[in-house]
């Protein structure tokens, strides 16, 4: 890894964020069970192309997490 500089990418950010200077980045794939983020394959892809390291975050919302879990899973 060239640096530590990294960024959260989310759906409110371009399908193509600039990567400039990033070693890694995490995009947000879904929220509860009803939110996936329109963005993500696009800036999945574009962190994949650009830096050494991509994560997938879910964000979390109160109620039955393991039904949150299995909307994460299968949605990335």
């Amino acid at each position: 890894m060239t640096g530590s500089e990294g960024q959260d990418w989310a759906g409110y950010q371009p399908s193509k964020p600039s990567t400039a200077g990033l070693a890694f980045v995490f995009v947000k794939a879904t929220e509860g069970t009803g939110y996936t983020n329109p963005k993500y394959t696009a800036q999945i892809a574009t962190g994949r192309a650009s830096v050494e390291i991509v994560g997938h975050y879910h964000f979390g919302r109160p109620g039955n997490m393991s039904a949150q879990v299995d909307y994460f899973l299968a949605h990335t």
